[in-house]
């Protein structure tokens, strides 16, 4: 039987154990929304004389011992989510089209390729010679 939330301002982190959802202590709680906080998807805590490493992207518990995975919620706030960079796009491209100019004009001679992979703007291949 799932254990009722109890009463506080916050998200509330639970593990489902074998006999239903079980409230990580004050500790972990601490632990745990410090790393959300920061837009870290994994965190490590010490419960029940025990290590445990959690997986925010998963929604898991791991025993780093027995590699038992146990499922995680959250109560009162919603799932972690990783932190996307704020991009100035415009600004982006105007650096993209400059790096580009320079290439065809020969100016940057160190810069021999620089494409982004497919159409992800958060990774690039770039080619240069030293």
């Amino acid at each position: 039987k799932d254990e009722p939330c109890k009463e506080r301002t916050g998200p509330q982190w639970q593990v489902e154990a074998d006999y239903g959802f079980k409230t990580y202590d004050a500790e972990a709680q601490k632990t745990i929304v410090a790393a959300v906080d920061v837009g870290a998807m994994s965190c490590e805590i010490f419960t029940n004389q025990q290590f445990y490493q959690l997986d925010f992207s998963r929604m898991v518990q791991l025993n780093p011992l027995s590699l038992k995975e146990r499922t995680i919620r959250v109560l009162g706030g919603a799932p972690p989510t990783p932190l996307m960079p704020k991009l100035n796009f415009r600004r982006l491209m105007m650096e993209f089209r400059q790096v580009e100019k320079a290439m065809v004009a020969k100016e940057e001679p160190g810069l021999l390729f620089c494409e982004p992979v497919e159409d992800n703007l958060m990774e690039w291949t770039v080619q240069m010679s030293f």
